[in-house]
């Protein structure tokens, strides 16, 4: 598994268009745009390690939103619906697992609608999964099948800043974890748009005592929900 701030930093590059400035020890590879979906993949050598990112909503304000800024995805994934990019995501995970089979360990990534895209490839290819504030998917993968494999869960790791319209949507899957720095966050619901930005959470991981370059994955300076924990008004839901 990459660090917490790889994963973060990963969750935040995809948005770029170009390949500089990758992070340290990664380098991008492959990386496909195609109908509003634009997921890339990065390779670490070193962690023989081969990340799978998913770009969430892409704003462009020089267009209409409902078509050009996947705003039609989240509508989708707030009925409880499959967004149409979702074949496209997964068709491309699997695309990169068939071009380099088992010579690296893969790893599903990304942020918001780019997160939910990752649940679900990770969830199909039994991969592990790190997301930053992403929606919820379990209503829709029970479309597909009457229970889920509690065992394909386990290695889903979401993380959430303060309760917003993106990680309140639908209920997550796996092990959610919550910034200790905001210790009352199922009664607090964020405002504004830039806590659910990457920076939000770069900016808490930065600032943890624990040295990012050095650590292994490890959830600090977040910490994990107590799963009994059940869904309100203002609060998330874990399965």
């Amino acid at each position: 598994m990459p660090t917490l701030r790889d994963a973060a930093l990963l969750a935040s590059h995809v948005y770029k268009d170009e390949a500089k400035d990758a992070p340290a020890g990664w380098s991008r590879i492959e990386q496909t745009n195609q109908s509003g979906y634009q997921g890339t993949a990065y390779l670490n050598i070193d962690l023989n390690e081969l990340a799978i990112v998913h770009r969430g909503t892409h704003w462009d304000f020089k267009k209409p939103p409902i078509v050009s800024n996947n705003v039609s995805s989240d509508i989708a994934i707030l009925s409880q619906l499959l967004p149409h990019e979702t074949p496209l995501a997964l068709a491309f995970s699997k695309a990169i697992v068939q071009k380099y089979q088992s010579q690296y360990r893969y790893i599903q990534i990304g942020h918001s609608l780019g997160g939910f895209y990752a649940h679900w490839c990770g969830y199909e290819l039994l991969q592990p999964v790190i997301t930053f504030d992403a929606p919820g998917c379990k209503e829709i993968l029970l479309h597909k099948a009457p229970s889920l494999n509690k065992q394909q869960c386990k290695q889903h790791y979401s993380f959430f800043g303060k309760t917003n319209f993106a990680n309140n949507t639908n209920t997550s899957i796996g092990s959610i974890y919550i910034n200790v720095k905001e210790p009352n966050i199922f009664l607090q619901s964020s405002t504004t748009f830039e806590e659910h930005r990457m920076k939000y959470f770069l900016d808490i991981i930065q600032a943890t005592s624990v040295d990012p370059t050095t650590m292994l994955f490890d959830p600090t300076p977040f910490e994990i929900v107590d799963r009994t924990i059940e869904k309100n008004s203002k609060g998330c839901t874990v399965s």
